[in-house]
């Protein structure tokens, strides 16, 4: 085997052993791709181990190299060179009940939206304003409204905003009492 063709096996290898390690980086995906904010900040960064492509030197007999050591504190990568969130790792009744208050938590979006349709600007750019939610025993309470950022919303669109949001209670079955969020709401001109 020439200098050439032994190079060409080592790419080719290497191309293979990235194409796997990709593989097993989107197959943990969700295929729709959809993540809340709070999923998307519980979820911890995936790690990826690619092995080094091979020295150009005579082939030797193919043999497993040992994993790479973790960093410190980090937890060890299962086989594959995947770490999985959090989220999959929870029990299959724990991830059931939180997609179910998702859903749920989503609905409820839908009618705040609605319902703080009325203190949208009537023309020019929409309005952001930041709601303040908690969950109490069989739903979510709104507790305040206020601008997403500064410039995002006058203070007449907070105000309605806060007027038609305040106290209002989404039904939510799901919902564990006590937790709070705050989630962004767009009043948009012309909806």
């Amino acid at each position: 085997m020439s200098r050439s063709q032994r190079t060409l096996l080592a790419v080719l290898a290497t191309a293979f052993a990235a194409g796997l390690a990709l593989l097993a980086l989107f197959a943990d995906r969700d295929p729709r791709g959809l993540a809340s904010g709070a999923e998307a900040a519980a979820a911890a960064p995936l790690a990826l181990a690619v092995p080094p492509p091979a020295p150009a030197g005579p082939a030797a007999p193919a043999t497993a190299a040992p994993s790479p050591a973790p960093a410190t504190g980090a937890a060890p990568l299962r086989p594959g060179g995947v770490d999985r969130s959090p989220q999959r790792a929870m029990p299959p009744a724990r991830r059931h009940a939180l997609a179910t208050f998702r859903r749920e938590l989503a609905g409820g979006m839908v009618a705040l939206q609605q319902r703080a349709q009325r203190c949208a600007p009537r023309d020019g750019q929409a309005a952001a304003v930041l709601v303040a939610l908690e969950t109490v025993e069989g739903g979510i309470r709104v507790i305040d409204a206020r601008p997403q950022a500064p410039g995002s919303a006058t203070d007449a669109e907070v105000s309605c905003a806060r007027a038609a949001l305040a106290g209002q209670v989404l039904p939510a079955p799901n919902a564990e009492p006590g937790r709070r969020w705050q989630l962004p709401l767009a009043l948009r001109p012309g909806a």
